[in-house]
């Protein structure tokens, strides 16, 4: 076997072939060496490979053989220097006249003048040595030039850069190199090459790796990691680049190990270096799921999901999302994904992948699992003979196979299932038999039947009939899918533990609740009225046997109908009835024949409720002074040269005029958003979207030409982009509106933003308008907009504007999602002769004959003529109902403003009269507490048109107060004093109103921001008070409140005919502590951050769930900029929990406004002025500034002063 030595003899051999006259002194030098170290080896491990630090396998072989034998001769220093000169003499004397040889003997001269045996090593200028914890990375300071937009030069041999020649003759660049220097000893010129040594990468076992690689090709723009390629865990730079490397954000990941990784090609992300990369170390670790949990994933990159669908299906073959690549490559989609990962421990990439954990599902004995499936394959109705729920063609409501989409037939038994519970629903529902009663025994509240009371029946013959019936039921394992199918479910917690009158824990179940409320309560109380109904109440005493088995027949299958057993029904024997029964009873007998038999139809079973099964950023700073709801607009405005001269001018006057209106109207200004969007051969966005009351109009100028579909693309953009603004802040918008204004016709192409435009209004996205000015090319605005566009009547741009700003006003005080009438166009829309009569017809139609007043009220009632005892002088709002105008006509050094309306009937006019002569007692001292009619008004025919009330004088709109930027400007402007203290004031001052109302039998009805006023003394006036709900003080009649306002209805009146509703105080008493949230906290209770994984839901959805912020098993939670509850005063925080959660079932445990008075003067008392800020005022409960907390997280104060 050769020894390491004549292996590089070897190869000395060979590289010395290409040198002239070299072939004697080749062979010397070979046999020489030989035979010297073959007697001496040990002088030569010694001293070279130990004491020199020498490494025979790292031995440069690419330089000229001197460089190779005078850095070899350095390397040996440590070895007998007569010895050495020995040998090297000889090799001079038999080859004299090479030049190779006088090389040796200059340096073998050196050695003579020594006076040291053994000299010291000196390392040679040229070598470089990277440790095996390393790696080199090289910049070459000459070469050719990189190629355009490299920044990394191309692998070239030249055996590790130590042969320079070919580095330049294989084309070697100038600047940072793919190729590394691994571990080892170089001979490299360091005037030509810059050698920079970093460590290796290390990953620890249990850690990861993140890559960036800094060039590559460029990504599509649908991705957003690079995709993987061969490349050695990119240790290979070069093959990253042949293979097709991406530059960015790796799918690929590193797992523990050590990595030769070129980070100035790649920048390598671990748990040390995470936060220079704003990442989360913990991201970096490998992923442990836990034992009795499952993960639920959610990807990041994909295909889009088909529409209706809401997890990606379950792909085989890609290592429980290990390989991110194979997830990709098998047609994986983004987002929420139907499989799970089981417990142990995963690789994954933080930016590929988001791993929720979740306990299993546990079922346990005397129970089974009703899995509700929202994702898999549509289940058809003609696959089977199974009855259809409720007319459902494909539905939710179907029990289907596993794999489907529904309510599965096979439920769960006893035991653990890794359940993906974003995608499935798993309702618990017990086997055991269930006991109710219907009585007024005393019962645990939690019980089922806690709600179930004596019915009281009415016989035939009117007598009031009371009868307590106790029903037991059952649910077969193999029947609860059918149960849940057929009644439907609650969203909120499953199964509740709660300890019964005797102390035994028992199970309570809210399926079982839902069956008792939805189908049991009304079941038996239709079937047990309808039998009273029939009987007199002697008979129905008599036959109450009868009437036992008649119920229990009736109840037994109609309960088999919805999965359920009826296991006994009883009634108790003693039955209620009054003392005159009996001798009313007889005479009532004689005209029983003449009487209809009156039959009740068996009451439908309700439908049942399904909600969908379901990404955290600080809000801006915007939404955090202004959160009010969002009506965005665009204004598309044509800038293109045929609209230069008269046309530019009056468009640009438009515009100003619409700022001008919207900004007068104080709600609208906070809601309305404009953006501005220009075009001719440019697109502009002139203004993006700012609230009305910070819009500046900018000057526009026309040229170019008309780029129009470019345009509209635009605007869908800029679009998309506010409503996600909205969303990533927790801030609800009306339907937004794009309103395109133009000339011209397009001259660009524009059939696909036309179809866009389709769409977006199919899907209720946005609503477009098109108005063509003088030559518009009306055939192509007509197959671009879906509402038919309109022509402006000349340049009359300032009446299209106006028409503009009062319809954005009116949507603006809508409930979001409603359809709005919008104002005719008549006043600015050019009248062709084609739909002239149309018109005209449409003119008639409109005309309304509003009748006389009751000509014999019972009170004399003070009635005005308009223009003879008052006068309008400035119109100061318009709504659905008619128009407020001012008028400075005095009456008694007052003030009055008049409202007209639109239409007025009978019933109104009856209203108005004893509105006027039945006033209510004001309290408040010189501040008039509400502004309530003090005379009819009439017209010059005397008919009754509206009324008058006083001008409630320096005063502001109560969101103008609990708004903090619109507060911000009354502080600032005015010099009020608005601070939290000053809250709780006009808190308890409206309150008190209330009170005060209520007690002289008022009901509000539509109590909102909008209807309250509130002055520099926080004292408070209520407006709008002919909603109110009035009761006359003789006859009792009642005139009902027929509005209601989105986010300020009560739960149980949502979806209700207000109309037909007799309210009560419990109804106000709701809306009433939403006013006061307000004010305390600035916003809605039940507006948050929604952690389910569907839309969310809008808030007078969440109002009928009872999902406020603060709720038990609430889908909704406090977000950023959230107030939390726990500042308040405890009375106060007791006080909305007993309202929102209490009340929430029991209305009548809402705290009355007497309630809310005592509670604020509690807190009030306990207020604290900050010594840090003096506008910041907090409770002493709290024992600490909020505020000041709250401005270093957000960097925004909302009581600030109003100097600062």
């Amino acid at each position: 076997m050769p020894s390491e030595f004549e292996k590089v003899l070897d190869e000395i051999r060979k590289r010395s072939s290409k040198y002239e006259d070299i072939g004697d002194v080749k062979r010397e030098i070979i046999n020489a060496l030989s035979q010297r170290y073959k007697t001496q080896e040990r002088l030569f491990t010694h001293y070279v490979l130990e004491k020199g630090g020498f490494d025979i396998r790292k031995l440069t072989l690419s330089d000229p053989l001197l460089v190779i034998i005078s850095d070899f001769f350095n390397q040996c220093n440590g070895l007998n220097k007569n010895e050495l000169y020995k040998f090297f003499r000889v090799l001079y004397d038999e080859n004299k006249g090479i030049s190779l040889l006088k090389e040796i003997r200059d340096t073998l001269v050196q050695f003579k003048h020594q006076s040291t045996d053994t000299p010291t090593y000196t390392p040679s200028p040229y070598i470089s040595v990277i440790t095996s914890e390393a790696i080199g990375l090289v910049e070459a300071k000459y070469g050719q030039s990189l190629e355009q937009g490299k920044n990394f030069a191309k692998k070239v041999d030249c055996n590790n850069f130590q042969d320079v020649q070919a580095f330049f003759n294989n084309g070697g660049q100038a600047g940072k190199q793919l190729a590394i220097l691994e571990p080892g000893t170089y001979y490299i010129n360091p005037e030509i090459f810059t050698i920079r040594t970093v460590p290796i990468i290390r990953i620890l076992q249990g850690e990861i790796g993140l890559v960036i690689a800094n060039e590559g090709t460029f990504k599509s723009d649908e991705q957003t990691l690079g995709r993987v390629v061969e490349c050695d865990n990119f240790q290979d730079a070069e093959a990253f680049l042949k293979n097709g490397g991406q530059k960015g954000k790796q799918l690929a990941i590193l797992t523990d190990g050590d990595y030769k990784i070129n980070t100035d090609f790649f920048s390598v992300i671990t748990t040390t270096n995470a936060y220079k990369y704003n990442e989360n170390p913990n991201n970096l670790k490998v992923y442990k799921i836990d034992k009795d949990k499952i993960g639920i994933l959610t990807t990041m990159v994909g295909k889009i999901l088909p529409k209706g669908e809401i997890a990606g299906p379950i792909i085989e073959g890609h290592d429980n999302y290990q390989n991110a690549q194979k997830f990709l490559d098998l047609g994986g989609y983004k987002g929420l994904q139907e499989e799970v990962l089981q417990e142990g421990a995963w690789s994954l990439n933080p930016w590929f992948v988001e791993v929720e954990q979740v306990p299993l599902t546990r079922i346990e004995q005397e129970e089974v699992g009703v899995v509700i499936s929202f994702v898999g394959k549509e289940y058809d109705k003609n696959y089977d003979q199974q009855p259809i729920f409720y007319g459902a063609e494909k539905s939710l409501y179907q029990l289907v196979p596993k794999g489907y989409k529904g309510v599965q037939k096979e439920p769960l038994t006893a035991g653990q299932y890794a359940i993906n519970t974003r995608v499935k629903t798993v309702k618990l529902v017990p086997t055991t038999q269930i006991i109710l009663n219907w009585s007024d025994q005393k019962k645990h509240p939690l019980n089922y039947d806690y709600e179930l009371k004596q019915m009281k029946l009415i016989s035939r013959d009117h007598f009031e009939i009371f009868v307590q019936f106790t029903q037991i039921i059952r649910i077969a394992a193999e029947n609860a899918p059918k149960m849940i199918c057929m009644v439907g479910y609650y969203t909120g917690e499953d199964k509740i533990y709660v300890t019964d009158d005797s102390g035994q824990v028992v199970k309570k179940y809210a399926v079982i609740r839902n069956l008792v409320s939805r189908v049991l309560t009304k079941v038996v109380y239709s079937h047990f009225q309808q039998a009273a109904t029939g009987k007199t109440a002697i008979q129905f005493l008599n036959t109450r046997g009868d009437s036992q088995k008649e119920a229990e027949n009736y109840i037994k299958t109609l309960l088999e109908m919805i999965g359920v057993e009826g296991c006994g029904t009883f009634m108790v024997d003693t039955v209620n009835l009054p003392l005159v029964v009996d001798s009313y009873l007889q005479e009532k007998q004689k005209q029983e024949a003449r009487e209809a038999q009156a039959k009740a139809a068996p009451e439908r079973l309700l439908e049942p409720e399904f909600v969908e099964n379901p990404e955290q950023r600080l809000p801006e700073p915007e939404f955090v002074e202004n959160p009010e709801n969002r009506c965005p607009i665009i204004l598309l405005l044509d800038t293109s040269y045929s609209m230069s001269g008269e046309a530019i001018t009056e468009l640009n006057q438009g515009v100003k005029i619409f700022q001008a209106s919207v900004k007068e109207d104080e709600l609208a200004s906070l809601r309305v958003e404009i953006a501005v969007i220009t075009f001719n051969s440019e697109i502009e966005v002139v203004q993006d979207f700012v609230t009305v009351d910070k819009f500046i109009p900018k000057t526009l100028e026309a040229s170019g030409v008309t780029h129009m579909g470019k345009a509209i693309e635009k605007a869908l953009e800029l679009l998309e982009k506010r409503k996600q603004d909205y969303k990533n802040s927790d801030i609800q918008y009306y339907r937004p509106w794009i309103f395109l204004i133009t000339d011209g016709q397009p001259t660009d192409t524009w059939q696909d933003a036309a179809k866009k435009i389709e769409e977006a209004e199919t899907n209720r996205k946005l609503l477009f308008f098109a108005v063509g000015v003088r030559d518009a090319d009306m055939e192509t605005l007509s197959e671009i907009s879906v509402c038919p566009p309109k022509k402006l009547n000349g340049l009359d741009f300032q009446s299209l504007f106006k028409w503009l700003s009062f319809s954005l006003q009116q949507v603006s005080v809508s409930k979001i999602g409603e359809k709005n009438r919008l104002p005719p166009t008549n006043a600015w829309e050019e009248i062709t002769s084609k739909n002239q009569n149309t018109k005209q017809t449409q003119q008639t139609q409109q005309k309304t004959t509003i009748p006389n007043s009751d000509p014999n009220p019972e009170p004399i009632i003070p009635i005005l003529v308009l223009d003879r005892d008052i006068f309008k002088d400035q119109r100061i709002k318009s709504n659905s109902e008619g128009e407020i105008w001012i008028t400075q006509k005095y009456r008694y050094r007052k003030k009055y403003l008049i409202k007209i309306y639109y239409e007025v009937t009978p019933a109104r006019i009856k209203k108005l009269e004893v509105m006027v002569a039945y006033k209510p007692k004001n309290f408040h001292g010189s501040q008039q507490a509400w502004a309530w009619p003090e005379y009819l008004l009439a017209d010059k025919t005397g008919k009754i048109i509206g009324f008058v009330m006083e001008f409630i004088e320096d005063s502001k709109l109560l969101f103008n107060i609990y708004n903090p930027q619109r507060r911000k400007q009354i502080n600032s402007q005015l010099h009020w004093s608005v601070d939290w203290l000053f809250l709780h004031h006009t808190a308890k001052n409206i309150a008190t109103i209330i009170q005060s109302l209520h007690s002289q039998d008022y009901v509000i009805g539509d109590m909102k921001p909008q209807n309250i006023l509130v002055n520099r003394y926080a004292s408070a006036s209520i407006i709008n008070t002919d909603s109110f709900q009035v009761r006359h003080p003789q006859t009792k009649e009642i005139y009902h409140c027929l509005v209601g306002s989105e986010e300020f209805t009560p739960p149980e009146l949502l979806e209700k005919e207000l109309a037909k509703i007799v309210q009560t105080p419990t109804h106000d008493n709701f809306r009433l502590a939403l006013i006061i949230y307000h004010l305390l906290f600035g916003g809605h209770p039940f507006k948050g951050r929604w952690i389910g994984t569907e839309e969310p839901p809008k808030i007078d959805e969440l109002i009928r769930l009872g999902f406020w912020c603060y709720a038990p098993n609430s889908k909704i939670l406090p977000g950023p900029r959230t107030i939390p509850l726990e500042i308040v005063h405890p009375k106060i925080q007791k006080c909305f929990q007993k309202c929102f959660n209490d009340g929430h079932y029991h209305p009548e445990k809402r705290p009355t406004p007497q309630n809310w008075v005592d509670a604020l003067e509690s807190a009030i008392n306990d207020l604290v002025q900050c010594k840090r800020v003096d506008t910041h005022w907090y409770s002493k409960t709290y024992g600490k500034c909020y505020w000041c907390e709250r401005e270093e997280k957000l960097e925004v104060d909302i009581f600030s002063d109003s100097k600062t």
